[in-house]
This record gives C-alpha cells, structure tokens and sequence, in this order.
C-alpha cells in the first residue's frame, strides 16, 4: 500500500515537472518565433513594431518581407580595432568564431578528460586533493581577477592571442572533470585488465579502448563548451582585441555600432539570427547526442 502511495507521488512530481518544462519550452519557441517574424519587418519604430498586428506576422506575403535585412547586416556589420585603424568585417569574425569555439571547446574538454582518467585509474590519495582543489574553485567566487589576468598575459606575451586563450583554457577546475571522472569510474576495470592480457600497452587501453566508450559524453561535453564559446562576446571584448568574434560583432551592433540604418529592433533581431542559426542547425544535427543521458554500458560480472 505504501509503495502505491510512493508511486503516485512521484507520478504527480513527474506529471508537474514535465507540465513545468513544457510551458518554459513553449514560452522559449515564442520568443524565438516572435523574434525571426520580426527580422523580417520594416522599421516603422518600437511602438508601431509591437502593435503591426496580432499575430506578429510582418505585413504582406512572406516574399514581400523584409529578407534584406539580413544582407544589410551582413554588409554593414563591423567591429573597428586598434583605435579605428582597422575594421573587422562580418566574414572575418566569423572565422574567429570558429577559431575561438572549436579551438576552445576541444581544449576544455581534452584537459579534464585526460586529469580525470589519470585520476580515476589510480589510487593515489594525491587524487582527493585534486577533487577538493577542484570542487573549491567552483564554489569560491573569484571577483575582479581580469585586470590581474591580464597583466600576467601581457608580461608572458599571450594577450591579445588565441595562443593566450587557449592555455586559459587548458586546467581541469571545472565540472567536466567530475563529470568525466564518474564516465571512467563506470568503466569496469575487468575491461582493461583483459586487453593487458592480450598486450595492450597503458596508452592503447587509454586511447583505443576507454576514451571510445565514453566518446557520447566526451562529445556532449564538446558540444555543450562549444554553444558556451560561440555565444560568448565578453572574453573577446576583455583579452582578444584583434580577433572579435561574430557574439562581440552583435554586442557592437546593439550598443556601439554608429550606423543609424542598422540601429533598429528588426536589424538588431536579424543580427541575433545570424548569430543563432548555427547553434540552432548544430543542434539539429547533434540533438541525440545533447539530449541522451550521459551513461554508458560496460560488462557483466
């Protein structure tokens, strides 16, 4: 009687998550929605831009919306560097992006996997400072460290560099590390013991056998510092003055960009578009990935 009463409470908690989670996911793809209908309005002001008509939808049939937008933004678009000197045109920053999130999401994700495995198959207790040193970098709040990061950049040469970036990168004191910690803890050591056997060397067991089975959440985790990467404009604005990225483009759009023709809520919506799509197709194409659980099988003993 008492497993039913256990049972129904967590089928009315589930029944309410799942009601809470559907009307967050509702409330998103309005916003989404809302905000590429009006991508592709005239400028016709804030309070005629909200009030054009009830449904949203931009005046006339859709080949008469305003498609152009987004090649104004793309030829209008700009970051202007050292002191106005040189300007940064949209294609470039593009690049940069790629640069910064590829380049930065592989280095974040390589370095805890590799601390993690050393830490998971050994039993040093060196391995426990390593969990606290960890777990206490995430919980301290570490404020007003930029202009002392920096400094050390500036006096190592790195500043301003996607080299300095990367090292920035390169530690394991995040969540990816406890998470790929627990990913090779559940790899039964019957496994890697029975390819020893047969000859296997500590590198082969590592790179041939282990990393490929927690390759989903090695993926996941590449995926997830990726989408952080891409939309990230601060790091670029504070220490890469001379690679700005496509999200530090857009932030120049909204706040500082002079250009009076692309100043306007439909431009600014088409910049955020241009900026989103390729978040939205790499979900598209990795949503198994992103939405699986982050488990994996191993042997029975």
């Amino acid at each position: 009687m008492e497993m039913k009463r256990n049972k129904r409470k967590l089928d009315v908690f589930f029944l309410i998550t799942g009601i809470c989670l559907a009307a967050y996911s509702i409330f998103l793809l309005v916003l989404i929605v809302w905000g590429f209908f009006t991508s592709l309005k005239a400028d016709l002001g804030s309070t005629n831009l909200f009030r054009q008509n009830k449904v949203w939808l931009p005046e006339g049939w859709p080949w008469q919306w305003e498609w152009k937008n987004y090649l104004v933004i793309k030829d209008y678009v700009y970051v202007d560097i050292k002191h106005g000197t040189i300007r940064i045109d949209m294609l470039t920053m593009a690049f940069n992006s790629v640069l910064y999130a590829i380049g930065g999401a592989l280095v974040a994700v390589a370095v805890p996997a590799f601390v993690a495995y050393a830490a998971s198959k050994t039993s040093y207790k060196f391995n426990v400072v390593l969990d606290v040193i960890c777990l206490s970098c995430m919980a301290i709040p570490i404020v007003g460290n930029q202009p002392s990061n920096i400094q050390v950049l500036k006096e190592l040469n790195l500043y301003d560099t996607m080299i300095g970036f990367y090292i920035q990168k390169a530690h394991f004191l995040t969540s990816y590390y406890l998470i790929m910690k627990a990913a090779f803890g559940s790899v039964p050591k019957a496994i890697s013991e029975a390819a020893q056997i047969e000859g296997a060397g500590n590198y082969t067991v590592m790179f041939r056998i282990v990393f490929p089975m927690v390759s989903k959440t090695i993926t996941t985790l590449c995926l997830m510092e990726f989408i952080t990467l891409w939309n990230d404009y601060t790091y670029p604005l504070l220490y890469l003055e001379s690679y700005p990225t496509l999200a530090y483009g857009i932030f120049y759009l909204v706040f500082q960009n002079g250009e009076n023709r692309i100043r306007t809520t439909p431009m600014r919506m088409a910049g955020s578009f241009i900026l989103f799509t390729p978040i939205l197709i790499l979900f598209l194409i990795f949503k198994d990935k992103l939405m699986q659980n982050l488990s994996m099988g191993g042997v029975k003993e």
